[in-house]
C-alpha cells in the first residue's frame, strides 16, 4: 500500500485560507446553489484531486463532505465530514480527531481491508497530530480566468495556490 505524504494529508483532510490578492469568488452563493468544489481538475476526464459538497445547517454553518485522493495506484480516497463556516469568500473549520476517526477509505474504488485501513489511519493521525484543533481555511480568488484556492492553517500559509472549479453534482465529476 502506498502511504500518502504529510503534505497530501494536510491539504486533503479539510479546508484551508489566506488573504486574497485579487478578485474574490462568492463561495457562499455557489455552495448554497449545490455546486461542488473540485481541486486540481482534469476537465477532459472529469476528475478532481478532491471534491467537496456542503450541507447547510444554520446561516453560514455547514457540514463539509469531502472525498480526497490520498495517493495510488490504486487510488486511495478518504471521505471525511467536518463542521465549517462558509462566508462570501472563505470556508473555515478545525481539524478534529473525531472527524479523522470517522473518515472512511477506499482503495481502487472498493472498501479498504482492515489492515490497510488501520495503516492509513496511523499515518494520517501521526502526520496530522500537530494540526489538530487548529483553524483551517480556504479562500478562493480569480487570477485571470483561473480560480485558485489559497490555504492556511492557524493563519500560516499552507503551500502554493491550487486550481479549483465549481461543478454541478449531475455532471459526473469524481475523485481520482
Amino acid at each position: 500500500m502506498r502511504v500518502p505524504s504529510l503534505a497530501a494529508c494536510a491539504a486533503a483532510a479539510l479546508l484551508l485560507s489566506s488573504p486574497a490578492q485579487t478578485q474574490t469568488v462568492d463561495v457562499l452563493a455557489l455552495a448554497q446553489a449545490g455546486h461542488l468544489d473540485c481541486y486540481s481538475p482534469n476537465a477532459e476526464a472529469r476528475t478532481c484531486r478532491a471534491l467537496s459538497r456542503y450541507e447547510f445547517v444554520d446561516g453560514g454553518a455547514a457540514m463539509n463532505v469531502a472525498d480526497v485522493n490520498l495517493g495510488g495506484p490504486p487510488v486511495i480516497v478518504m471521505r471525511s465530514q467536518s463542521a465549517v463556516v462558509v462566508t462570501s469568500d472563505a470556508i473555515c473549520g478545525e481539524i478534529k480527531q473525531a472527524d479523522l476517526d470517522a473518515a472512511t477509505f477506499t482503495m481502487g474504488g472498493a472498501p479498504m481491508s482492515a489492515e490497510d485501513d488501520a495503516a492509513i489511519r496511523t499515518v494520517l493521525l501521526t502526520g496530522m497530530a500537530g494540526m489538530l484543533d487548529q483553524e483551517v481555511c480556504v479562500r478562493f480568488r480569480m487570477e485571470g480566468e483561473t480560480m485558485l484556492s489559497e490555504a492556511s492553517l492557524g493563519g500560516a500559509e499552507l503551500g502554493p495556490p491550487e486550481p479549483v472549479i465549481w461543478v454541478r453534482p449531475e455532471d459526473g465529476w469524481r475523485v481520482e
